[in-house]
């Protein structure tokens, strides 16, 4: 299917290998996409210069996005994590340890209580709306001394930082085209 766009697209991540996962997805379509690393220092002003630079649509992959997309309107498309996304990371982590901390923003819905059973883990929830709810969580649940982190790119840096195995949710090519599309 060839899509025809006059848009401008600008795609913020906290993973480089999301660039090789849209790249792959949308080889197919007539689509320019500009990518760029999310700035956790201030995400909301990385957008809006995005969308002063020109581009008519920022694409987001982070948990944040949902809470970005209140501020930003209809120029902001938040790629969705699901639940399948994360039994994918969380059954990975199982390896290194039953008990798991996973980031979860307050606006998602994930039925940890399900994935506990289908998985015979326990999920320690590491909640938060916003990037200092999130660091503060982190910090929390680090000195808490959890063994093992399933999260996104800020989840990644506290994990590597105090040396605690981690496993990155990786978006499915099913929410990225249905963003971009």
């Amino acid at each position: 299917m060839s899509v025809f766009s006059p848009y401008r697209f600008a795609i913020v991540s906290h993973t480089s290998k999301l660039e090789t996962v849209m790249k792959s997805t949308m080889r197919d379509h007539e689509i320019s996409l500009d990518f760029f690393d999310f700035s956790y220092k201030d995400p909301l002003r990385m957008v809006r210069n995005l969308l002063d630079q020109g581009y008519e649509i920022v694409i987001c992959y982070s948990a944040l996005g949902t809470s970005l997309l209140y501020e930003l309107g209809s120029s902001f498309v938040v790629i969705p994590r699901d639940d399948f996304e994360i039994i994918k990371a969380l059954s990975a982590a199982k390896k290194i340890a039953p008990n798991i901390a996973l980031t979860v923003c307050e606006t998602e819905n994930i039925d940890t209580e399900l994935i506990e059973s289908l998985l015979s883990i326990k999920i320690k929830k590491i909640m938060f709306n916003s990037l200092e709810t999130l660091s503060n969580a982190l910090d929390k649940a680090i000195n808490e001394g959890i063994q093992v982190l399933v999260g996104g790119g800020l989840s990644y840096a506290k994990a590597q930082k105090h040396a605690i195995p981690f496993f990155r949710i990786k978006p499915n090519q099913h929410n990225i085209e249905h963003a971009i599309i």
